[in-house]
């Protein structure tokens, strides 16, 4: 079978390549929403066991802040990419139907910053910050 291509399936082809875009969107806002959510158990699993070996022992509570910071740093680095993603995506389905209700709603909360800007970047600065002034006072 030829698939010819005429007008109507043409539209046929862009409202399925729109869609797709629309769940790559909704996929990539729920693993970031998961991840940031994985990063926080971490953190914490992280200052926990750094509390415990400062108390018992500070030999090696440096160990636990460099790996703190690690974990911060490549966290910060790949939610900010996906941030980056995921406005680049944005800027792909602006101006088609199926978006336009969920992009204006986006457009009115980027007033100040969006939840999800706070949980993925500001979060893990503010943890990368703690990490290093956790390593500069167990030295």
């Amino acid at each position: 079978m030829v698939l010819l291509l005429t007008e109507k399936n043409l539209e046929i082809v862009a409202d399925k390549e729109h869609a797709r875009l629309w769940d790559i969107l909704i996929h990539e806002e729920r693993g970031l929403s998961n991840r940031t959510n994985f990063f926080l158990v971490c953190e914490s699993i992280f200052v926990l066991a750094y509390g415990i070996v400062v108390s018992l022992a500070g030999g090696r509570a440096a160990f636990f802040a460099i790996a703190g910071l690690t974990l911060s740093l490549l966290w910060l680095l790949l939610q900010y990419k996906t941030m980056n993603d995921l406005s680049k995506l944005s800027a792909r389905l602006k101006g088609i139907e199926i978006s336009k209700h969920y992009l204006a709603w986006r457009e009115e909360c980027r007033k100040f910053m969006l939840s999800h800007e706070v949980m993925a970047v500001v979060i893990p600065a503010l943890a990368l910050v703690g990490w290093f002034i956790a390593l500069a006072f167990s030295s």
